[in-house]
């Protein structure tokens, strides 16, 4: 299935999750560069996002504002539009949002922009929640970007090459997110 902003959708966002226990699998949301996000998860816990493909947010594909979420298996493609800092997931926590964001990584993540799959609003997340934002869970988890990425448009796919000389797939594992292990003396 595939979800569309609507023109009258403003910046808002295609998909708002507002409750907790929600399993959203198997669609392609696209904002269609016209919403902030493609999907925003609202200041709950225990949200799934399984198999989604999250398209064209002027900002990120996906925002986790001081929510907790399970991503699997997802995609990100034309995120973040000429700002090339954007692109995949961001975890902020927004006006009114105690609660710090809290993301589980599991599966294979594919972008178009490798270097900003994740992201942090560095100005409502402290260092010491940053720490504790990110869990890859499957210890297999790696991220792909595409030699030739497709970029989504209203009017239809376009393609173009990747900036990328190396050859591609390119995979990165996120070990540099985990935790360290603690040594013990």
């Amino acid at each position: 299935y595939t979800l569309k902003a609507a023109e009258q959708l403003g910046e808002n966002h295609v998909v708002n999750i507002m409750a907790g226990g929600v399993t959203l699998q198997n669609v392609t949301v696209d904002a269609k560069n016209v919403g902030k996000y493609a999907v925003h998860v609202y200041n709950v816990e225990n949200v799934t996002l399984e198999k989604v493909t999250a398209v064209n947010g002027k900002f990120n594909g996906v925002l986790v504002n001081g929510s907790t979420v399970t991503m699997k298996d997802m995609t990100f493609r034309g995120n973040g539009g000429e700002n090339t800092d954007r692109g995949g997931i961001e975890l902020g926590k927004g006006s009114g949002v105690a609660s710090a964001p809290k993301v589980t990584l599991q599966g294979t993540f594919e972008s178009d922009r490798l270097e900003h799959v994740i992201s942090v609003d560095v100005k409502q997340v402290s260092k010491e929640e940053v720490k504790n934002a990110v869990n890859s869970a499957d210890s297999n988890l790696v991220i792909k970007e595409k030699a030739i990425t497709e970029r989504l448009h209203p009017d239809g796919p376009s393609r173009r090459k990747s900036r990328r000389t190396s050859p591609l797939p390119r995979h990165l594992p996120l070990r540099a997110l985990q935790k360290p292990t603690p040594k013990r003396v």
